[in-house]
């Protein structure tokens, strides 16, 4: 195609070129292309080095069923020979061609290959895209190169497929915290807490996909759920030596009601094991979330490095369709506890004074968020209160299993009896947990003595449900209900 140089390709530049194509429109409309490239690119930023076998291209990243015959359906062949040319047009002649680095799909393999651009091709390329055939001469070259490539396509058939001889491993040096968005090839982002979440690496199997334009209702942070992995894959990730904790997020958008792929429940269904041990049997995201489009977080505790030092996940179908995840984090943890969840009620988080961090208002469904600028007697932190949760609405948090947990709630009336705002009237609402009656007619003001004054509500020994989440549920009985901040804290094995 071109000329290539020797020297070899970084990890950090074959991550950058693998992002520009996705970026540059190529397969806008050649999805299957797109769907292999995808794969293909995850097997080589996974240091996978061999050639992909027919079928589980077909399978993993066509999406044709279990059943498919790769002796009677040519899908791969076609496809893969179709992304070889693409990429070739791409690098010689497109957006691509000042590229320093190409990406190519040798021929007689199942694999993409990255190869540094000689330095004289960058300068050549350009000036090769004013050169132009007449139209008659364009159509009988490509004709003449089409009867060339069938009859290359003849032959390959009855070759293996070739281990492709370049293929660039991601570094694997031990770390004590992890934050990785699965299936996002392209690039990393700041959460509104603060936190810095990396590209999909560590990988092994599986296929990349994205829904950047579907809403994730629930969710301060859309973006942990606009790309996934799905298919059967692990991820082998180097940790330092020590105790983890794990959070898995997800948010389903095939199945559901109003989706793509209709169905609900038991749609979608898979284990996720550990190191070889089995940390979720049969995950259904729809029906814990709950429902399409819900973002949820699940949390895995007591996890270490095997002896190899790496922490081995793997992800395996059940039924009907394939595995996912939407982003991987892993921080240093506590032994036999869930680390605390802390969260006001507002778009961005705050340290307090005891230097623990309160993540942005998330995984809650119902009700309208509204800024607050009050002073409030007797809160132990001012930024506790400056937004408020009010309405009818339920945070759904999960848990660890098996375990009790102390919520603490935090609430000032900053509407009702104040100047300038309602002058009278009263608010008063219910609040319910797995089934558990918390409060019975609540009303801040009066349990507080008056306007914008601290109030302070715990509750020991919550379980969580058959899914593994608290729920709780604030309901209206007179006016709305509302709530600054909450904290939830491990009280233990049950």
């Amino acid at each position: 195609m071109t000329g290539e140089s020797k020297s070899p390709v970084v990890p950090e530049e074959l991550r950058e070129a693998v992002a520009a194509v996705d970026r540059s429109g190529l397969f806008d409309r050649k999805p299957n292309q797109g769907r292999l490239f995808r794969y293909l690119a995850a097997q080589l930023l996974g240091g996978v080095q061999t050639s992909v076998k027919e079928y589980v291209l077909g399978v993993e990243a066509l999406g044709r069923p279990t059943g498919f015959d790769p002796k009677t359906d040519s899908i791969v062949r076609v496809e893969v020979r179709k992304l070889r040319q693409t990429l070739e047009d791409h690098f010689l002649m497109g957006a691509g061609r000042e590229s320093p680095v190409i990406l190519r799909v040798p021929k007689g393999a199942y694999a993409l290959e990255a190869v540094r651009r000689r330095t004289d091709d960058a300068a050549a390329a350009p000036a090769a895209r004013h050169w132009q055939l007449p139209r008659p001469a364009v159509l009988a070259a490509l004709l003449g190169l089409s009867a060339i490539s069938a009859a290359a396509w003849f032959l390959l058939r009855s070759q293996p497929p070739k281990v492709a001889s370049a293929v660039v491993q991601p570094a694997s040096t031990p770390q004590s915290m992890v934050r990785i968005l699965a299936g996002n090839l392209s690039e990393g982002f700041t959460d509104a807490a603060g936190r810095q979440w990396d590209t999909d690496r560590f990988f092994e199997g599986g296929i990349a996909a994205s829904q950047t334009d579907v809403p994730v209702t629930n969710m301060e942070d859309p973006k942990l759920f606009h790309f996934h992995r799905e298919g059967q894959f692990q991820y082998h990730i180097p940790l330092a030596p020590g105790i983890y904790e794990m959070r898995l997020y997800f948010a389903e958008f095939l199945y559901g009601p109003g989706s793509r792929a209709g169905g609900g429940e038991v749609s979608r269904v898979f284990r996720i094991l550990a190191n070889g041990n089995v940390i979720e049997e049969a995950l259904d995201v729809i029906a814990a979330a709950p429902g399409p489009g819900v973002g949820m977080r699940r949390v895995y505790l007591n996890l270490s490095p095997a002896s190899d030092g790496r922490l081995h996940l793997e992800f395996q179908n059940l039924r009907p369709d394939k595995a996912f995840v939407n982003a991987i984090e892993i921080v240093p943890g506590i032994r036999d506890r869930m680390l605390p969840v802390r969260m006001v009620t507002g778009p961005n988080a705050f340290t307090d004074p005891a230097g623990n961090l309160w993540e942005p208002d998330s995984f809650v469904i119902g009700g309208r968020r509204e800024r607050r600028n009050r002073t409030i007697e007797g809160a132990p932190a001012q930024p506790l209160f400056q937004s408020e949760r009010f309405g009818h609405f339920t945070y759904h948090l999960h848990v660890f299993p098996r375990h009790k947990y102390r919520l603490t709630l935090w609430m000032s009336e900053q509407y009702f009896g104040l100047a300038g705002a309602s002058p009278a009237g009263y608010r008063q609402f219910d609040l319910y947990a797995a089934g558990t009656t918390l409060l019975k007619a609540f009303d801040p003001m009066r349990e507080a003595g008056g306007p914008s004054r601290a109030i302070r509500r715990t509750f020991s020994g919550l379980r969580p449900d058959a899914l593994g989440a608290i729920r709780l549920q604030f309901v209206p009985v007179r006016n709305y209900a509302v709530v600054n901040a909450l904290e939830l804290i491990d009280e233990g094995p049950e």
